[in-house]
């Protein structure tokens, strides 16, 4: 951070200050801190304004998107030729090439694909708020949200920043990386931002998948039951 050391609670991230120090070197700045250097970043970064937190995460989020998008398209036009080839080789299967079956399997359009490009902000903005009142409702259950929605969505967009390593060439592990790398920023941004312990900041983080598992584990237990009592009374 540049300047004087930072009063708890009481500084801007450089990102915040973007117009003045410039956007690149400010979100490089912001994202070295709030990924790499979670627990210092959150426990001093200003709360009360979270739009630069959401719009950082957004545009990691977008770069990302792209880059998938664009490696997708890749592949598709990839699989297309191939397809065509094998097509060929068929007898009169030369008049199947460039029907909507063969971009179908080929999984991209340029229609699609533009979409997807068009649509990617916009998808980051809402999963970023959505995902930041989730969280927070966890924590609200907790007894952890001393610091109001504000905190909690400043987290979320900050901590979105490390899925920017989903625009890594290879989506699968890429995205993996990224959502773990996620997990840690956020559960420890968390603890900082909403003056929390580390038990309930990561606790907070799992509920949402624990209630899901577990509403899954009882839908499964239903069937199966179900299933079982029909077999009896069929039987």
């Amino acid at each position: 951070m540049p300047g004087a050391p930072w009063a708890v609670g009481e500084s801007d991230a450089p990102f915040a200050l973007r117009r003045s120090t410039g956007w690149l070197s400010s979100y490089v700045a912001t994202w070295k801190l709030a990924c790499l250097e979670p627990a210092a970043f959150f426990r001093q970064v200003k709360v009360g304004a979270p739009g630069s937190a959401v719009l950082f995460g957004v545009m990691a989020m977008t770069v990302a998107s792209w880059f998938q998008t664009l490696y997708g398209a890749l592949m598709g036009a990839a699989t297309r030729g191939m397809v065509q080839e094998m097509l060929r080789q068929v007898p009169q299967g030369a008049q199947f090439q460039d029907t909507w079956m063969v971009q179908w399997m080929s999984g991209t359009t340029v229609v699609g694909t533009l979409a997807q490009l068009f649509a990617a902000p916009f998808v980051a903005a809402i999963w970023i708020l959505i995902w930041a009142g989730i969280y927070h409702v966890a924590l609200l259950v907790l007894g952890a949200a001393s610091r109001g929605f504000d905190a909690t969505l400043t987290v979320v967009g900050y901590a979105s920043g490390a899925l920017l390593v989903g625009a890594a060439p290879v989506p699968g592990l890429a995205n993996l990386v990224g959502a773990v790398w996620f997990s840690f920023a956020a559960a420890i941004g968390f603890r900082e931002a909403q003056r929390t312990t580390n038990g309930k900041a990561w606790t907070a983080l799992l509920l949402p998948f624990l209630a899901v598992c577990a509403c899954c584990c009882a839908v499964a237990w239903m069937a199966f039951t179900g299933l079982s009592a029909f077999r009896v009374h069929g039987g």
